[in-house]
């Protein structure tokens, strides 16, 4: 539901009843497969549950983290128990560490905890549940990229490369090259000169499209480097390229082709395109297959600022803000929008509202 059809409501229903569902088939039957099995499904569900949490607000993110927390916690349990035949120096049995065997064993759990943690700013509580998952599964290269995102957020920058590298030696992935490429952007590898290896980080765009052609964040990060650069030509390509791959995340590549237009006083142009990438998402109360995207808030604002402030038209303004906030009902820019257009409407209380 969430992935095809973007119906978040639903897809949090249907996982939250996974949840109940799989919890309680396991104390039914007692152990055994049937209660690995549900253990499994229930981690997994709350996999899917924190990922839905964190882009939408559509879930209880509390009671998330407190089952994701429990899960985590039960894979890294240890118990003491003595080693037949050792003793110390008091002649007294050594105590021993044992991993207990527990059926669900996915690091994605401790990736899921550590975004929830770091959502709400926990970031040293979320370094600290990816270095436990790292010493759980040091092959898992989606935790050491996490950790590595952790790591740059806190200024440890040549951790966080080290992290990244680690990650791409282990399995070279879109994202954990798109991470790396933009590391090297903020924070050049030659320290002297503080200029960045634009030669490095446009290879390290091309091998995440290589690896993946339809990854819109890829583009959208390759065109923005491109526009930044001057290379107008080509950074219309790339966008463009990205529109014709039917990319994930197409509102950003849309975003960025309309930024790259504004750039060069192309106020019309952009907003053909703004406009060409909302029709993408249209807004329906009845038809729960319409899709959702939460990035669809970026084309919203940036189309309903050239109506209000380019082409004073503040009605038309008010309705793509509408259709964006459909997508994205709590975005602090859309709100400020439909404020602004409701004042400029002369309608002061709905704009206290909006305000409120």
């Amino acid at each position: 539901e969430e992935r095809v059809y973007n119906d978040v409501e639903k897809a949090s229903e249907l996982l939250r009843r996974a949840c109940s569902e799989g919890g309680s088939s396991g104390r039914e039957e007692g152990g055994g497969g049937g209660k690995k099995n549900a253990n499994l499904m229930d981690g997994r569900a709350y996999v899917a549950l924190a990922r839905l949490g964190t882009s939408g607000g559509l879930v209880n993110d509390r009671v998330v983290k407190k089952r994701l927390k429990e899960i985590c916690m039960r894979q890294s349990n240890y118990h003491e128990d003595s080693k037949k035949g050792a003793t110390d120096n008091s002649g007294r049995k050594k105590k021993t560490k044992k991993k207990i065997i527990f059926p669900v064993n996915d690091g994605r759990l401790f990736n899921a905890w550590a975004k929830m943690e770091s959502k709400s700013g926990n970031l040293s509580e979320a370094r600290k549940i990816l270095a436990r998952g790292m010493e759980l599964y040091p092959k898992d290269y989606t935790l050491l990229q996490a950790a590595g995102n952790i790591e740059e957020r806190l200024g440890n920058i040549r951790s966080a490369r080290d992290l990244y590298g680690a990650s791409l030696s282990i399995e070279p992935s879109a994202p954990t090259l798109i991470a790396y490429a933009l590391l090297e952007l903020r924070s050049p590898i030659d320290i002297k000169t503080k200029a960045s290896n634009v030669t490095m980080v446009r290879k390290l765009f091309e091998e995440a499209l290589l690896i993946d052609p339809k990854h819109g964040p890829a583009y959208n990060a390759y065109g923005n480097l491109e526009r930044r650069q001057g290379n107008t030509e080509h950074a219309r390509q790339i966008y463009e390229d990205g529109i014709k791959a039917n990319c994930t995340d197409a509102p950003s590549v849309y975003h960025g082709l309309a930024k790259l237009h504004l750039s060069l006083g192309e106020v019309e142009e952009a907003r053909n395109v703004l406009q060409r990438g909302l029709a993408l998402f249209p807004t329906s109360e009845n038809n729960t297959l319409v899709p959702r995207n939460e990035n669809v808030a970026f084309l919203a604002h940036t189309l309903a600022m050239i109506d209000l402030n380019v082409n004073n038209n503040a009605k038309h303004a008010k309705e793509v803000l509408k259709q964006g906030l459909w997508h994205c009902r709590n975005s602090p820019q859309l709100l400020l929008g439909m404020a602004l257009c409701e004042s400029r409407l002369g309608n002061d209380n709905g704009a206290r509202d909006m305000f409120e």
